[in-house]
């Protein structure tokens, strides 16, 4: 068994902090009715990383960050310098846990344990859950006596109404979102189910858990977390050293089964009759005029009055969502980018969460996100940084094809990989807290030689 020392505590507790951190909107900090519970939300992850700093005694005499978590933070550090040459606002605070948590994890690579990154990563994605997982109970509790609890209701978890609030539980705190739930949700799947692979004998509480899920992935109803699950179990199934049998049993009872449970039971209850009435009464019936619509308007004029915009752009976005697979982001990415062109946004950006304050919706990719925000040189520090993950991960698919050895644990650069591709179609780990505080940690996690062995990590988890 691991052995928790006293650097693993203050580490759980820091950790913990930045999860209860994440969705505090410092512009909030500063008006009238200020809620002090968002304000103690907001500045725990200094305390926390200060006190853990202090009573360490770890002394900080180099940058241990890998290469591309320093490119990171070059980004966010120009982020930094754009927001203030555009003017100092409470968007500004925005930064603060970002490049706080840079500080962090080079602070943990001090300590030459890297079980302690794998730690802080497993501690991130599980206190999460366990957040989301009690504000679910909690709603439930709140809304429905147990008694009238519908077992059914499990099965259409993305149209629950905490995923639809603005405001819940946290004042001042927007609701869960259910796609971002889904992928962490996922991610301990995959972790469970590779190191499940490995093990011979059969666990009848794992095999329960795996089941539970996979459920709850598919009851959220995200398309990134089905496709994305589906290319990495693949990749798993070529795993070394694992057992043949295991991955047949999970192939059908944990992957199969649960598929076919899900939709039965959708189709006999039809519960997605609900959400679907409720986006017909706001949108034309008739999918043809709706396309002609879209294609034959103009682009709204982007140098109107910006609510107005605003306002124009998401009604164009809503009818988008309904006729397109893409969901709308293909209009979201054509008007961004023409916006940039047309105000020639390339060495400076116009600031952190530029995409809200212009458009009031999310660039929903990274590189957009960042050319926005912070200009043409952020942007070409992602890039490196994409052509340097591609190709570790081109020379992984390599060596595991001509059955060489590699020098990292395969299952947390599988998942560092997925994040990644994440970012092509949202935000991601440039302004989404949670998704950057898994990158940074995978980022160095992926890199540390002596995790190679599953054996050695089996022990954290």
């Amino acid at each position: 068994m691991l052995k928790i020392n006293y650097n693993y505590f203050l580490s759980f507790i820091t950790s913990t902090f930045f999860v209860i951190s994440i969705n505090v909107n410092p512009n909030k900090l500063f008006e009238i009715n200020l809620s002090y519970l968002s304000l103690i939300r907001f500045f725990l992850p200094l305390f926390g990383v200060l006190y853990f700093y202090y009573l360490s005694k770890t002394l900080i005499t180099k940058v241990k960050l890998n290469k591309n978590n320093i490119l990171l933070f070059l980004i966010f550090l120009l982020f930094l310098i754009t927001e203030l040459i555009n003017g100092i606002s409470p968007n500004t605070l925005y930064l603060l846990n970002f490049l706080l948590f840079f500080f962090y994890i080079n602070l943990l690579c001090q300590l030459k344990d890297d079980r302690i990154l794998v730690f802080n990563f497993l501690t991130l994605i599980i206190v999460y859950c366990i957040l989301i997982f009690g504000i679910i109970i909690l709603g439930k509790l709140g809304y429905t006596s147990i008694s009238k609890f519908n077992p059914v209701e499990f099965f259409d978890l993305r149209n629950y109404y905490i995923f639809q609030e603005k405001n819940f539980i946290f004042s001042d705190t927007p609701s869960p979102n259910s796609t971002g739930f889904s992928r962490i949700i996922l991610i301990i799947f995959l972790i469970l189910i590779y190191y499940d692979f490995k093990k011979k004998r059969f666990s009848k509480l794992l095999f329960a858990t795996l089941v539970c899920l996979n459920l709850i992935i598919l009851s959220l109803q995200s398309k990134f977390s089905a496709l994305g699950g589906i290319i990495i179990y693949f990749l798993l199934l070529f795993c070394d050293d694992t057992y043949l049998k295991k991955k047949i049993f999970n192939t059908i009872f944990v992957i199969l089964l649960p598929i076919l449970i899900f939709n039965y039971v959708q189709t006999e209850n039809r519960f997605l009759s609900v959400w679907q009435t409720i986006n017909n009464a706001d949108t034309p019936t008739n999918n043809k005029i709706l396309e002609t619509e879209i294609t034959t308007k103009k682009m709204p004029d982007l140098k109107k009055n910006n609510l107005s915009y605003q306002n124009n752009f998401r009604k164009e976005y809503y009818k988008n969502t309904t006729t397109n697979i893409t969901t709308g982001r293909n209009l979201i990415w054509n008007t961004q980018l023409k916006y940039i062109h047309e105000n020639k946004i390339y060495l400076l950006g116009k600031g952190v969460y530029s995409d809200l304050k212009i458009f009031n919706t999310s660039s929903s990719n990274a590189a957009i996100y960042t050319i926005l925000s912070g200009g043409i040189i952020p942007f070409s520090l992602l890039l490196i940084i994409y052509l340097n993950l591609a190709i570790k991960f081109i020379n992984f698919l390599y060596k595991k094809i001509k059955r060489k050895i590699f020098s990292f644990n395969e299952i947390y650069f599988l998942i560092l990989i997925l994040l990644i591709l994440r970012s092509l179609i949202e935000n991601s780990f440039l302004s989404i807290q949670m998704d950057f505080y898994m990158v940074v940690l995978l980022i160095e996690i992926a890199e540390k030689n002596n995790l190679k062995n599953s054996k050695y990590i089996s022990n954290i988890i």
